[in-house]
């Protein structure tokens, strides 16, 4: 699955070039923008790689204009170039360098994009997007307008036998997905142990991805259930309590 970092021939340390949105962002006001300032800081320090925050850019840039990616993979490179390469410069601001660490980097970045579509899908259906990709809609026969206009859930009323089946079809997408990105997370999990322990804090991610996927596999893969949505009630507080938990071992222990 991994691909590796890849290689575009800007493989430099950070620096304003002549043309593009990442030039016109570093170009304006260092004074009053603390994003510029921050990068600015960085770079100077540890000589960010500039190839990661142009992909990050490019790709978020590409990003706006899909309602829907094909396939799996397409879903997978998106993640790799944004999570990745954001992971990637955590580890450079740790001063690591380094290929095993990079394979696990890229392995979290790519399983925490396959979540962050998995946990946009309610919001992005409210403006016609849908975050499943859809060679995995056709594989499991979801409907679209099943997606774009849910039932409602929440109010005491039953599905329909059509909308229970079309409810079927969409946890075994979820499954499939949530097992994706449980396998890249798995083998970044086997590799972790070659991380020098000075870059295993900027792997932190990983530790919200395992928790993420440790709840939807508990609620059945409904990602419309209350415990997923619900961001004040006691399974919501409850989750955040257990992240804290699991952050603060992982940091003290290296290990996630």
């Amino acid at each position: 699955m991994y691909e590796g970092k890849g290689n575009d021939g800007n493989d430099k340390p950070f620096e304003p070039s002549s043309a593009g949105f990442l030039s016109q962002t570093y170009s304006a006001s260092r004074k009053h923008n603390p994003i510029v300032r921050a990068l600015t800081r960085a770079s100077e320090d540890v000589n960010l790689t500039r190839r990661f925050l142009d992909r990050m850019i490019d790709a978020r840039e590409h990003d706006l204009d899909v309602q829907q990616y094909d396939t799996m993979r397409d879903l997978v490179h998106y993640g790799e170039a944004t999570s990745s390469s954001l992971l990637y410069l955590g580890l450079e601001c740790c001063n690591v360098r380094d290929e095993s660490a990079d394979g696990v980097a890229s392995r979290i970045g790519a399983s925490v994009g396959i979540i962050t579509a998995l946990r946009s899908l309610v919001y992005r259906a409210n403006f016609g997007e849908i975050a499943l990709p859809a060679e995995i809609m056709t594989k499991h026969n979801v409907p679209e307008q099943f997606l774009l206009n849910p039932p409602d859930r929440f109010n005491g009323s039953e599905l329909s036998p059509q909308e229970e089946v079309a409810d079927e079809a969409l946890k075994a997408a979820v499954r499939e997905m949530a097992h994706v990105a449980g396998a890249y997370l798995s083998e970044a999990r086997k590799m972790q142990g070659g991380v020098p322990k000075e870059g295993r804090s900027a792997l932190l991610p990983a530790v919200g991805a395992l928790s993420y996927l440790t709840k939807l596999n508990s609620v059945g893969y409904n990602l419309f259930h209350e415990d997923l949505i619900a961001q004040d009630g006691l399974s919501s507080r409850l989750g955040k309590l257990g992240n804290t938990f699991s952050l603060t071992r992982a940091w003290l222990t290296g290990v996630f």
